[in-house]
């Protein structure tokens, strides 16, 4: 445990690092070469493990991969959403959450039936191809705009969201709004100044308390947790370390269709009641998990294996199926316009936080208190930000990224409805 404690949250806290490069090089590089350069040094990350011999190797890896933690919250947040269009936008971010645990379940696969340095290898390939059909993408229109380069920014967005009516409304709405905001910052001269003044905005700060909401709710929920120390907690409740190997395959499985049922509901169910449901109905299986541990411990209760299993794998389908894809979704949907690589930088680095520090507390909290105590202070953690999700998050489901950061204007938003793409008035 105390391994697998070091090899998840070390790659975090590296990730918390770099989310401070890769926040701001966006900006000035543009989304495309960006995304390429991250893609480069994961291909020498995989390179280093492959070769690894010796402990000191495997820290210099995880200290280079951080840069897939720092990337995902923040290079790959941006390019989703400027480049899908509002209809889709939703399914690819939570397809980006659904390519994570396939990764996963493959890792766990090969390190489970073959040598982990295979590992590399399809780290390798799937980086190589990723490298490949980047260099086929057109820049993000969004960006292009703020340079001024309203040429290609007109090429950009008729490549990725074609021209219908409803495209060139987005696209004329865009190039106002991000023109406006290039000469805002052009004009600003104060720094200091000028980060005060954003960070006291209802568009800024109201945005990013619901993200840091939404990740600690996703986070107190404890599905990570339970994957990086699935061997150790099923062994326990078992008492076999070979069968707790395959029930850990089968439980990674599982999350993977859990991810998959959830990103075809997400299609066309509500953004805000689906995490909601699925949120509360994982809530509500981490507490009769502690409840069955506390009972079994106490001996009021026999140690019915096929039980306690039957609600992991309730609890793991309604956590992956909601929250798990939910999170990164509507972080992503509900990162500004305006602002957007210090609201990358912010975000990007309480998410690597608190990602890694959930797991490396785990360990004490299952040490110190037992799993059922564990479970039930992860369980309450995640009820007081559910409470808050469920009173201020507002819906997004198929709004223009224009739409949603109006939203935040709003003092009531769930009582106010949001006019149509082709209804808003040009500032």
């Amino acid at each position: 445990m105390v391994i697998l404690n070091f090899s998840a949250s070390g790659i975090a806290y590296s990730g918390t690092i770099q989310v401070i490069i890769f926040s701001v090089l966006p900006k000035f590089m543009g989304r495309k070469a960006c995304f390429l350069l991250t893609s480069i040094i994961a291909m020498i990350g995989f390179v280093v493990l492959y070769f690894a011999k010796t402990a000191t190797h495997l820290i210099i890896f995880e200290s280079i991969e951080g840069v897939l933690f720092a990337c995902q919250i923040t290079i790959c947040i941006m390019i989703i959403t400027e480049y899908s269009s509002p209809r889709y936008r939703g399914i690819f971010l939570t397809m980006k959450s659904a390519s994570f645990m396939w990764g996963v379940w493959v890792s766990n696969a090969i390190g489970t039936y073959f040598h982990w340095s295979n590992i590399a290898v399809v780290g390798c390939v799937v980086t190589a191809y990723i490298i490949i059909t980047t260099l086929n993408w057109p820049e993000s229109p969004y960006w292009l705009a703020t340079r001024g380069r309203l040429n290609e920014c007109r090429v950009s967005h008729h490549w990725l969201k074609g021209n219908s009516d409803e495209s060139k409304k987005e696209l004329a709405n865009l190039i106002e709004r991000q023109t406006d905001l290039s000469r805002d910052e052009e004009s600003d001269s104060q720094s200091l100044r000028k980060f005060f003044a954003v960070i006291r905005r209802k568009t800024f700060y109201k945005p990013i308390l619901l993200s840091m909401l939404i990740l600690t709710l996703y986070n107190s929920l404890g599905k990570m947790a339970c994957t990086v120390y699935a061997i150790d907690i099923i062994q326990r409740l078992t008492g076999s370390e070979s069968r707790a190997y395959t029930i850990m395959l089968v439980l990674d499985g599982v999350t993977i269709i859990g991810v998959y049922m959830g990103c075809a509901i997400s299609r066309y169910a509500r953004r805000r009641s689906f995490l909601i449901v699925t949120s509360g109905f994982g809530i509500i299986f981490l507490y009769l998990i502690s409840m069955f541990l506390y009972l079994v411990s106490s001996g009021l209760l026999d140690n019915y294996v096929l039980v306690c299993l039957f609600l992991l794998l309730c609890y793991t389908v309604t956590v992956s199926s909601g929250p798990m894809i939910m999170s990164t979704s509507l972080v992503s949907e509900l990162m500004p316009l305006s602002n957007r690589n210090m609201f990358a930088f912010l975000i990007g680095t309480f998410s690597n936080f608190i990602f890694a520090s959930f797991i490396k507390i785990a360990p004490f909290l299952f040490t110190k208190y037992g799993y059922s105590a564990t479970f039930f202070i992860y369980a309450s953690i995640a009820l007081g930000c559910f409470i808050l999700i469920f009173i201020h998050l507002p819906e997004t489901k198929d709004k223009t990224l224009l739409e949603i950061e109006k939203l935040h204007t709003d003092n009531n938003p769930k009582k106010n409805k949001i006019k149509k793409q082709s209804e808003v008035p040009k500032e």
